[in-house]
């Protein structure tokens, strides 16, 4: 899924997400902190990147771990749950 993230994505944080920001991300990774304490609202992945300071690679892939783990939630994602709504 790596190759569908684009600049043009944008993230927000799930209730579960905001609940571990809120915590200080306990027992998480410190990059996965970073990456919560960057989405403050929908943000746009250029803007994600930019806040944390890593390689675009790794962000996608840390992206898609956290979107796995119920911590985020994309438009990608959105636009899939409500086409298969639909």
């Amino acid at each position: 899924m790596i190759g569908i993230r684009t600049t043009q994505a944008v993230y927000w944080l799930t209730d579960v997400g905001l609940r571990a920001r809120a915590s200080g991300g306990a027992g998480m990774p410190a990059h996965y902190r970073r990456i919560l304490a960057a989405i403050d609202g929908p943000r746009e992945v250029t803007a994600i990147r930019t806040a944390v300071g890593c390689d675009q690679r790794s962000l996608a892939a840390w992206l898609d771990e956290l979107d796995t783990l119920g911590f985020v939630q994309t438009s990608h994602a959105a636009a899939a749950y409500y086409l298969k709504a639909a």
